[in-house]
C-alpha cells in the first residue's frame, strides 16, 4: 500500500526590517506591533500582537518599544526593539535627546530580556523615543483599558 508523504509546514519567512520608522509620525496614541523573536518569552512570544501607548508611563519593570536613531541601526536590523525597563527613563530626559558636549553626565536606560537572560545600558542619546507597551492585544484587561479610552480591537 502506498502512503502519501507527510505534509511539512514551512515556517513563514520573517518580514524584512524597515530602513527607518519615525515614531514622531505615528498619528494615534495607541497602536499595535507584532513581536518577532522569543527574547521576552513567556510574557511575549514570536507572533504575538502587542498594544503600545505613546503616552503611557515608562517605569521600572514595564515594557517599552525603543526607537533607535536611524544612523545607529545596521542595515537589515530593526530600528525598534521591545524590552523590559530595568530602570525608568530619567525624568530629566525628553526624547529625542542630545547630550551637552561639555557634560560629564551621560543619561542611560537599563533594559533587559529573558531569553537568554541579558541586561544592558542604552544611552538616551541613541534613542528617538520610547513608548509604553501595555501588553498582548488578546488580553481582556488590555481590551478593557482601550474600551475605557474609546478604542476597540
Amino acid at each position: 500500500m502506498l502512503q502519501s508523504p507527510k505534509a511539512t509546514r514551512r515556517k513563514a519567512k520573517p518580514a524584512p526590517a524597515p530602513s527607518f520608522v519615525d515614531p514622531a509620525k505615528i498619528a494615534t496614541r495607541f497602536y499595535g506591533l507584532i513581536v518577532r523573536g522569543d527574547c521576552l518569552a513567556p510574557e511575549f512570544k514570536d507572533g504575538d500582537t502587542v498594544v503600545v501607548d505613546k503616552e503611557g508611563p515608562l517605569e521600572r519593570g514595564c515594557y517599552g518599544v525603543f526607537y533607535h536613531r536611524p544612523e545607529l541601526v545596521s542595515p537589515g536590523e530593526w530600528p525598534l526593539i521591545l524590552k523590559r525597563l530595568a530602570t525608568a527613563v530619567p525624568q530629566e530626559v525628553t526624547l529625542p535627546y542630545r547630550e551637552h558636549p561639555d557634560s560629564e553626565v551621560k543619561f542611560i536606560v537599563v533594559v533587559e530580556q529573558s531569553n537568554p537572560p541579558k541586561r544592558w545600558a542604552v544611552p538616551c542619546e541613541d534613542l528617538l523615543a520610547v513608548h509604553h507597551c501595555m501588553g498582548r492585544a488578546d488580553d481582556p484587561a488590555i481590551k478593557a483599558k482601550l474600551a475605557a479610552e474609546g478604542w476597540w480591537i
